[in-house]
């Protein structure tokens, strides 16, 4: 149970919107309470929003629960009193009231509503059409076209391949915070009917200089959800559709860090992106060889001056330990370090992930 808790704890950790990660941490404190018994459970230094206080609220034994009730009863119950006395002083309004009946006749008077300024929405019935709309970029038109595409992916699969990257680039540079939900459906949607395909194209225009941050961890996400997608799927013979193509999502991705610079919040990222592609492809024949070249990447950043990074490192071999088999020539080295950043790591959270770590070894 420790496992999943662990894994789950990494995916959400991965996340940039900070509410969602003191959320997830916050979760996995209250929970890792009732699961470890002899070891130590999960802390974090979390910064605290009303949801991470609802969390540690309803975590909080019933017997405190109880007491704070009882504080809130007393005080409620002396400002009802106070009310009760002011209420008996209001002075009640006196009189007759006349009441005007309406007419059934009024209604005559009532202008008939004009049907003909609310057109049906333009929604396509083409990916040709969908990519014409997109490009047009037209408020409501555009959020039409994005909600609708997964259908229209979906029911137009021998046509994807002549239109795929000119759809990728489209729903690329049309992103906004607005339509970023309906914008990464219909990629994720693009990617599963299209996988190898789609994720070079992405991983290629990640690895671009006209990208930015917020372009490029977007990129990250959609492959990332894709991934979780594709592993949960299967063909009508029942093999996982993605343990054929994780490769495409993997090597790529790996090559292109290694030859981009980038700052330190996507360093994080990308290293869980692909420790998160190693785990939907954990029972396939390609983990363990792409286990290994994640740990040979995860060395070369374990003692990186950002403690955001270090933290994506160790969640990176926790994942290994819980979805593949350490390699055994990895096993001195892992445990060395992992107790090396529970010892001399400055960061809280750094040396909680390592501490897990090191009990997911010992299970």
């Amino acid at each position: 149970m420790f496992r999943q808790l662990m894994q789950g704890t990494q995916h959400h950790m991965s996340n940039p919107m900070v509410d969602q990660r003191s959320v997830a941490m916050r979760l996995a404190e209250c929970v890792s309470q009732k699961l470890v018994n002899n070891g130590k459970p999960l802390q974090f230094e979390i910064a605290e929003t009303e949801e991470t206080l609802l969390l540690a609220s309803m975590a909080t034994p019933i017997a405190e629960q109880e007491e704070q009730l009882s504080c809130k009863r007393l005080e409620r119950s002396s400002q009802h009193q106070s009310k009760n006395q002011y209420v008996d002083h209001v002075i009640q309004p006196t009189g007759n009231v006349q009441m005007r009946e309406d007419s059934d006749d009024d209604d005559d008077d009532l202008v008939p509503f004009d049907m003909t300024s609310h057109d049906t929405p333009n929604v396509p019935h083409y990916l040709r059409e969908a990519i014409s709309n997109i490009l047009e970029g037209k408020g409501n038109q555009l959020l039409n076209t994005l909600e609708a595409l997964p259908n229209l992916i979906k029911s137009h699969p021998h046509d994807l391949a002549e239109v795929c990257d000119e759809l990728c680039k489209v729903l690329l540079h049309c992103y906004s915070e607005e339509s970023r939900t309906l914008t990464k459906q219909a990629i994720v949607s693009l990617i599963c009917s299209c996988p190898v395909q789609t994720a070079n194209y992405l991983i290629n225009q990640f690895c671009c200089h006209g990208y930015n941050t917020d372009q490029r961890l977007f990129v990250l996400d959609v492959l990332s959800a894709s991934c979780q997608h594709l592993s949960s799927s299967y063909d009508l013979e029942g093999a996982n559709q993605f343990f054929p193509v994780a490769g495409h999502f993997f090597y790529p991705l790996l090559k292109c860090f290694e030859q981009l610079e980038v700052d330190e919040l996507i360093a994080a990222h990308v290293i869980h992106t692909l420790a998160h592609v190693v785990h939907c492809a954990a029972l396939s024949l390609s983990s363990g060889k792409m286990s290994e070249h994640l740990l040979e990447l995860l060395a070369q950043y374990k003692s990186h001056q950002s403690a955001f990074v270090r933290q994506s490192t160790l969640c990176g071999i926790s994942i290994v330990i819980t979805s593949t088999s350490l390699p055994p020539k990895w096993l001195p080295f892992t445990r060395d370090w992992l107790k090396d950043v529970v010892d001399n790591d400055s960061n809280h959270h750094c040396r909680s992930l390592a501490s897990a770590s090191i009990q997911l070894l010992q299970q």
